[in-house]
């Protein structure tokens, strides 16, 4: 969406039709990717602990308990590699927290704000290019490293 010039009515329809949901939309995946992420990491902190002591106790129930235990470290391992939990809370988080710093620099009138002639337009252009970054920053993520090198 880009406008030639901004009046008030089209800017507020902006920010309520797209900064907003954009907003909610990084703040709510950030949480929902932080949350699978701690998960995950206790699943494998407490499966990891726990796989030697069973182990340890050389009990053959106890041990076939351990080998599940240590699939289940195996499994969850490989879920956060896949699935790349943490690098999408990261690039979630960052992304909300910039487009939060926008709008605040915008309400202040703060850096280039101040002596911009139309600040409506230059924080939605900023905000149509944080949102376009991070998409990017998303794609990449999700592409296997191999497959990145071979397309180099």
């Amino acid at each position: 969406m880009v406008f030639a010039e901004l009046d008030t009515a089209d800017f507020e329809t902006y920010i309520k039709n797209r900064y907003a949901p954009e907003l909610s939309y990084y703040e709510y995946n950030a949480k929902k990717n932080k949350q699978r992420y701690q998960i995950a990491q206790i699943i494998v902190i407490i499966s990891s602990v726990i796989t030697p002591i069973l182990i340890a106790l050389n009990r053959p129930i106890l041990q076939i308990i351990a080998l599940f235990s240590s699939g289940i470290v195996t499994i969850v391992t490989s879920m956060l590699g896949v699935f790349k939990f943490h690098e999408n809370w990261i690039n979630y988080r960052t992304v909300a927290e910039s487009l939060k710093k926008e709008k605040n620099f915008y309400d202040t009138k703060n850096c280039e704000y101040e002596a911009a002639i139309d600040p409506e337009k230059l924080f939605v252009l900023r905000t149509e290019n944080l949102i376009s970054r991070e998409h990017s920053a998303w794609v990449s993520c999700q592409v296997p490293k191999e497959q990145s090198k071979s397309q180099s």
